[in-house]
């Protein structure tokens, strides 16, 4: 058995096409959909930026740091013959010293001082150019904490000790930036031995 139901108009009159207050309600919904797509593609768009800057300055810590341990001949630290006291590998310190602004290394040769004027030259033009607004640094740490002036001595350690005076220190490259579009500047310190 099939039953019709009519739907009785008033007056007549038949149904044609929406109503403009139901256009205007779905303009209005879909208006704030699109702003809301906007504004979450805006906003991954500004993180990707920030990721891949934060990656750049990463390699360029890192490429750095193994420059570093490479003029070293792989050694921060070296042990004189028949001694339990490790020092601070001299190309270290004069990588510190060409870094802080001085122009000359004492215990260094000639060779290893251009390449480590080289390093920093070449790092510099690195930051320069792959990051917006950057710089870099380079300075020694011991328990967290940098350390300035004379530190030839302070950083000497002995593995027959096991005060935490005797830690060895640790170089912290950072490298600092900032943004193209915010006031934020960001810093990435890579801390290695």
């Amino acid at each position: 058995m099939v039953r019709f139901i009519f739907v009785a108009t008033r007056s007549g009159a038949r149904c044609r096409g929406f109503a403009l207050l139901e256009v205007l309600i779905s303009v209005v919904v879909i208006s704030v959909g699109l702003l809301a797509v906007t504004t979450l593609q805006t906003l991954a768009l500004r993180t990707t930026q920030q990721a891949h800057l934060r990656n750049v300055a990463s390699e360029y810590a890192i490429a750095l740091s193994e420059r570093i341990r490479s003029s070293a001949g792989d050694e921060i630290y070296l042990r004189p013959p028949g001694s339990d006291l490790y020092r601070l590998n001299p190309h270290v310190l004069c990588m510190l010293d060409i870094v802080a602004g001085s122009d000359s290394c004492p215990g260094v040769s000639s060779a290893v001082l251009s390449i480590i004027r080289a390093d920093k030259s070449g790092m510099d033009a690195w930051v320069r150019d792959g990051l917006p607004q950057a710089s870099w640094g380079l300075v020694l740490l011991k328990n967290q904490e940098v350390l300035a002036g004379p530190v030839l001595t302070r950083c000497d350690f002995s593995l027959a000790s096991g005060s935490l005076a005797s830690m060895p220190c640790s170089l912290q490259l950072s490298v600092s930036w900032r943004a193209l579009r915010d006031d934020a500047s960001s810093t990435l310190a890579y801390v290695f031995r």
